[in-house]
């Protein structure tokens, strides 16, 4: 039985000595013998990335002339090329700023014809329809990655949103509590049922979804230290647990005797709720001890608490953490 022979696009990834490699076939050449192309990497995992990248290029860069490429199918393409490797919600992040910000202004302009000036006249809509300048951060961020992609995909020379500057940070936006306020957000805060949650994250410096995802069995009393091992993460409305995506993510960390008191304090009412079992979570909803949504925290503890000790909300961020 003949041999079946490869198509464009297919390809595979093998290691040779201590490099993995990627190869895909570009097809055959007018005497017959196959048109394949091979890019090497350090390790199996970046060179499945790379084995992406190269039938995407096979695709786009071989059976498409790039001068006819739309923004848009760029999208398209790097969303799909990456979605398998990328968390859960960096893809849906990219994939929003795409589908509300960047897509029915930008999607049908070809690609090879986008300029600095597509990209500036757009941050100048979005301020015009209100979007906030972090957001626009954020639209133009996800811009400039797909365009990256591109480049490194040999379908345009340069990445023309790099010419265009970011819009500036708020300073609203950047400012927290300072010391005082802190001081005085405590003070409001006591007999809070989720006290025990703002001083451990004064102490420990660990971000919400952290905190928000630790259980009783990271909690060392005798020796005074949290493990940081997983975070809660929001997808869709529905919530579930992540690793860190680095190792220096995952600690230990010691807390002062105060913030400590404190925990022992919340973990008696927590046994009075039913909620002080090894799994279960630490700062939980009032409802079967479930994981506390940022949203709920911030409208039912962190507001109301900023409220009553007088602080202003457009003094600090929207989340306590």
């Amino acid at each position: 039985m003949a041999r079946k022979k490869r198509g464009r696009g297919e390809g595979g990834i093998g290691q040779q000595g201590e490099l993995w490699y990627a190869e895909v076939s570009l097809g055959y050449l007018e005497n017959g013998k196959r048109n394949r192309k091979r890019v090497y990497a350090p390790s199996k995992q970046e060179a499945q990335i790379l084995l992406r990248e190269l039938q995407v290029q096979a695709d786009l860069g071989e059976t498409t002339k790039a001068t006819t490429i739309t923004v848009g199918q760029l999208f398209d393409t790097w969303l799909g090329a990456f979605q398998a490797s990328w968390a859960t919600g960096t893809y849906q992040c990219h994939e929003k700023h795409i589908r509300l910000y960047l897509r029915n202004e930008l999607g049908g302009v070809r690609l090879a014809k986008l300029t600095a000036l597509h990209v500036q006249n757009h941050l100048k809509t979005m301020e015009s329809k209100g979007v906030s300048a972090a957001m626009r951060r954020h639209a133009i961020v996800t811009l400039r990655t797909a365009l990256e992609y591109a480049l490194r995909m040999n379908l345009i020379p340069k990445n023309p949103s790099k010419a265009v500057p970011l819009p500036a940070k708020s300073k609203i936006q950047s400012e927290g509590l300072t010391p005082e306020n802190i001081c005085e957000f405590l003070a409001a805060a006591a007999g809070d049922r989720l006290y025990a949650l703002y001083l451990v994250a004064i102490d420990s410096g660990c971000r919400e979804s952290e905190l928000l995802a630790l259980t009783w069995k990271d909690i060392d009393f005798e020796r005074m230290t949290i493990t940081v091992s997983k975070a809660l993460e929001e997808v869709n409305g529905k919530l579930k647990l992540k690793v860190p995506k680095t190792r220096s993510s995952s600690r230990s960390i010691t807390l002062s005797p105060t913030t400590f008191q404190s925990l022992q304090n919340h973990r008696r009412v927590m046994a009075e709720e039913g909620h002080s079992e090894p799994g279960d979570t630490v700062f939980c909803g009032k409802r079967h001890g479930q994981w506390l949504r940022k949203s709920d925290l911030y409208r039912l503890s962190f507001k109301p608490i900023l409220t009553k000790a007088k602080l202003s909300c457009s003094a600090t961020t929207r989340t306590p953490l």
